[in-house]
């Protein structure tokens, strides 16, 4: 199961431009642990979006990771239940302040319970 943001520009009149998301969702069951890989684009490296991320998985009980891909973007990779996953990857819809997130892949994988926390991976 995945679902992705896609970004387009819509005019509203008098030079503004609003940013709509286009989005493909499967919606999962709350009760059983998943785990799920998210490919976050945008500018998302060097406004903290690790931390960040890091901070927001730690609030919602979640275990796995998140490292700098080398193409520009940021990789999750989480395990938990089903609803703090959907809350986490709908907060890195966004991230943090001054992050501008373009795009959000994210699939759904076998469950394994590997982690004992959720950190930062320096690759």
């Amino acid at each position: 199961m995945f679902f992705t943001l896609t970004p387009t520009l819509s005019h509203q009149g008098r030079g503004r431009f609003w940013i709509c998301y286009e989005a493909v969702l499967i919606v999962m069951a709350s009760s059983e642990k998943v785990r799920i890989r998210m490919n976050i684009q945008g500018r998302v490296q060097g406004v903290f979006f690790r931390a960040s991320t890091r901070d927001e998985a730690f609030s919602l009980d979640l275990k796995g990771w998140v490292r700098n891909l080398p193409g520009g973007g940021v990789e999750v990779l989480a395990e938990g239940d089903r609803e703090p996953l959907l809350k986490l990857a709908a907060w890195c819809r966004h991230g943090p302040s001054y992050a501008e997130v373009t795009q959000v892949d994210i699939s759904e994988e076998p469950y394994t319970g590997e982690f004992d926390t959720f950190h930062i991976r320096y690759e």
